[in-house]
């Protein structure tokens, strides 16, 4: 059952962009002399290659793409879009917020602002959107891209293999008759007591004492999985059980799942531990690696492509990230 809240609210159109350049374990083991072999890569981290950005590709310049095609797909025009709201991981510079450069080259007049939530940006960008809708916006562009597998310092093979870029967003409309997948629930969630288990600095940041020595100046994700299974269990799982009552769904309701893949040996824990059956799940994951923000429209829309989901279908987006943030939606097609 729809919720009031979200009544004339439709998802209406999808779109995806990947980079073209491919980089696999091969070259990610070349580039950084690292002594640990491709196939122990695989096995560790389980994706085989990812999609890397241009040297001159930013993530407003992906964001871009994403909105053009969702803009040529819908037959909106510009100045019809009332808000742009952009998750750029990472930005493209400290100031201004990269949705600012991503609505010039658009050629959108509306306003635009950024969210910054991890790889639960998009979802976080999409609860805004219906608020803003509340207060009279009609049509809204909700962009995420990451380019942290071709931006980020990493001085780990093995972290460095976990990530791809890609970029994804969706078109929300609100109106009486407006096709498009409806919104039956939709929450987020913080533990802020994890956010050293993954951390990537700034210049300027104090980073915390625990980080080793070797990951000061780079990316850091806690070696340990069984931290990541822990907060999964004991604080995400409630959550999302919690979003699933509020839909009034279960999980046999379910069509299809779109689950973050942060990584295959936490990917397959939380398929496992949240009794989701592994053949419905979307999995990207070998082929794309980590895509942040990006993932959940960029699967949505090549499930619908696919033919994997379908009119009526009831499918669960669900991530988590850095933080720990966790973010979960209900759609029904």
């Amino acid at each position: 059952m729809i919720d009031q809240f979200y009544k004339d609210i439709k998802l209406t159109h999808f779109a995806s962009y990947l980079p073209q350049r491919a980089v696999t374990n091969k070259d990610i083991v070349t580039a950084m002399k690292s002594e640990v072999s491709e196939e122990v890569l695989f096995r560790t981290v389980g994706a085989r290659e990812k999609r890397a950005a241009h040297i001159d590709e930013m993530g407003s310049d992906m964001l871009a793409s994403v909105g053009s095609l969702l803009l040529a797909s819908s037959g909106v025009k510009t100045e019809e879009i009332s808000k742009l709201i952009c998750s750029c991981d990472p930005v493209d510079q400290a100031a201004p917020d990269s949705s600012v450069l991503a609505q010039y080259k658009l050629g959108l007049s509306c306003a635009s602002f950024g969210i910054s939530m991890s790889c639960v940006g998009w979802l976080c960008g999409l609860q805004t959107a219906t608020g803003l809708m509340q207060n009279g916006d009609k049509k809204i562009l909700v962009l995420a891209s990451s380019t942290v597998g071709s931006k980020f310092k990493f001085n780990s093979p093995m972290h460095r293999a976990i990530f791809g870029d890609g970029a994804g967003g969706v078109l929300v409309q609100r109106g009486t008759g407006i096709q498009g997948a409806s919104i039956l629930a939709i929450d987020l969630l913080t533990i802020g007591q994890f956010y050293k288990d993954i951390y990537a600095p700034m210049a300027w940041s104090n980073v915390p004492e625990q980080i080793p020595d070797k990951f000061k100046d780079s990316f850091f994700m806690n070696y340990d999985n069984q931290v990541f299974f822990d907060a999964l269990d004991k604080y995400v799982k409630p959550f999302f059980n919690n979003v699933m009552s509020k839909a009034q769904v279960t999980i046999n309701d379910i069509s299809r799942f779109i689950v973050h893949q942060a990584s295959m040996p936490i990917f397959n824990h939380t398929v496992k531990s949240f009794g989701i059956p592994p053949d419905k799940v979307a999995n990207y994951y070998e082929k794309y690696g980590n895509t942040i923000a990006a993932e959940l429209p960029m699967y949505v829309d090549m499930e619908l492509r696919a033919g994997r989901i379908k009119k009526g279908d009831l499918v669960v987006c669900f991530t988590y990230g850095a933080g720990f943030t966790a973010g979960v939606m209900v759609l029904k097609f």
